[in-house]
């Protein structure tokens, strides 16, 4: 039997009892996953939101995923010095699923939240010149150093596949808080 036949008996069938429930029925499936890659679409033109998220659609297109994304902590001490803080010792005041969701779809109130829990840490110097990490707990050391601001914000990945260059460039706007 052939597939315009099969058709036209579902038509005439009493499964389907009009043609409007044949449409939907035809169609349902193919319109949400339209609407689902339009939605993430808009939100990765819109809100930030990685290409690799939100359906997907958009990850076999772009090198552009959470993992890839960086979120950059600046803080300046008391003494007024310009330090950079290790994003990777935040995990004891700021849960991995939060920083997570920060670099898939930037958010001020997150990069805010971020920020006010840094400004209210403690951080020791690490290895690396210039780069502090958060204390566990309170320290009486002489290294430690208090926070009177700090400075928040997501960078995008990029890449140049004719010239095979890589650099990264702001993704949203950058937070600033003092206390």
């Amino acid at each position: 039997m052939s597939i315009a036949k099969k058709q036209k008996q579902l038509i005439t069938s009493d499964k389907i009892p009009s043609k409007i429930a044949w449409i939907v029925y035809r169609w349902a499936v193919p319109l949400l996953l339209i609407c689902v890659a339009l939605r993430q679409i808009v939100l990765v033109y819109t809100v930030g939101l990685t290409p690799w998220k939100g359906g997907g659609f958009g990850m076999f297109a772009s090198v552009d995923k959470a993992r890839s994304r960086l979120i950059m902590v600046e803080g300046i001490t008391t003494e007024g010095k310009l330090i950079k803080i290790d994003i990777n010792s935040v995990e004891n005041i700021f849960s991995t699923r939060k920083l997570t969701l920060l670099k898939a779809i930037p958010q001020q109130e997150l990069l805010q939240e971020l920020a006010y829990k840094v400004l209210e840490s403690e951080l020791q110097p690490t290895k690396n010149e210039g780069i502090y990490r958060l204390t566990q707990e309170k320290s009486l050391s002489s290294q430690v150093v208090s926070l009177q601001q700090v400075k928040a914000q997501v960078w995008n990945f990029h890449f140049d596949p004719q010239t095979h260059r890589i650099w990264y460039e702001p993704l949203s706007s950058k937070v600033e808080v003092s206390k």
